[in-house]
């Protein structure tokens, strides 16, 4: 919807705004993007064992990235699920800069152990 045309000019910039301005998603997929990457998102958790972040990222001088990351049965603090968020994020910039944008990373060759 954000990148898209979906939505109205001015209710996109409404949207796209409210998840720039999100704050929840600071230590999740936004934790270690580079430099001059902007970020708009939308964080979920159950306070238990699931936590979840779904972006749009915008790499400089790059189309816009499409991320949505769900962590379920994750036992421990939110702090180790919000860890584990920022470590997928940091798969993107290489991923998406490498050519193949378009293939999913393999969720498999992440692993969640302690």
């Amino acid at each position: 919807m954000l990148p898209g045309n979906v939505l109205l000019s001015r209710s996109r910039d409404q949207l796209t705004l409210w998840m720039k301005a999100n704050l929840t998603g600071l230590e999740r997929l936004r934790a270690k993007l580079p430099g001059g990457w902007r970020a708009a998102d939308k964080t979920g958790s159950n306070g238990e064992y699931t936590s979840n972040d779904i972006a749009v990222l915008w790499p400089v001088g790059k189309s816009p990235i499409i991320v949505a990351a769900y962590i379920t049965q994750c036992t421990g603090p939110e702090s180790k699920r919000s860890a584990i968020l920022a470590e997928i994020a940091n798969l993107w910039p290489n991923h998406s800069l490498s050519g193949n944008r378009h293939r999913p990373v393999n969720s498999a060759s992440y692993s969640m152990s302690e």
